[in-house]
């Protein structure tokens, strides 16, 4: 099974592939593609790996877990109860994971410039995945490995902050 750290190296290789400097315009413009999605597939990764890990334990709460395995009950036409599969954000379940299991303030870690930046990323996430705008999305170098540079920096926070990794 592919890991966050698979993906994390898949993001690197498209920055810093040897072979870069042979490729024409056209071609580095499909690297940094790939390169931010596959940093975004990291970050999702990752979230929904400790996602599942966290909703193993025993002091949450039944639709805290549920949550986190990313499921809810609904009531059906028959007034049955049946679990349904929910798709939050990355984002959301990020800000879940900070409030309920760190002791920071969430208003505050959201008025973070990692925050901010992480919501941009989110934002041409989405741009690529759903495009329906007339105007190009242009990504360059730069850029694709802020965004690489911006998903290590998101995780090694997290894992500071709930593992008390450095």
């Amino acid at each position: 099974m592919k890991t966050f750290k698979f993906y994390s190296e898949a993001s690197n290789y498209f920055v810093t592939n040897s072979n870069y400097g042979k490729l024409d315009k056209k071609e580095k413009e499909y690297y940094y593609f790939a390169s931010v999605l596959h940093s975004w597939i990291s970050l999702e990764s990752y979230i929904n790996a400790i996602s599942e890990s966290l909703s193993k334990g025993t002091r949450i709460k039944e639709h805290q877990k549920a949550f986190l395995q990313e499921t809810e009950l609904r009531v059906n036409d028959d007034g049955v109860f049946h679990e349904v599969k929910i798709r939050p954000s990355t984002t959301k379940k990020i800000l879940f994971i900070i409030h309920h299991f760190s002791k920071t303030d969430v208003k505050k870690f959201r008025q973070k410039q990692l925050w901010k930046d992480l919501k941009s990323f989110e934002d041409l996430r989405n741009k690529i995945i759903h495009h329906k705008e007339i105007e190009d999305i242009s990504i360059d170098l730069k850029r694709a490995k802020d965004y690489r540079d911006l998903v290590k920096e998101t995780i090694a926070y997290l894992n500071r902050l709930l593992f008390r990794v450095k």
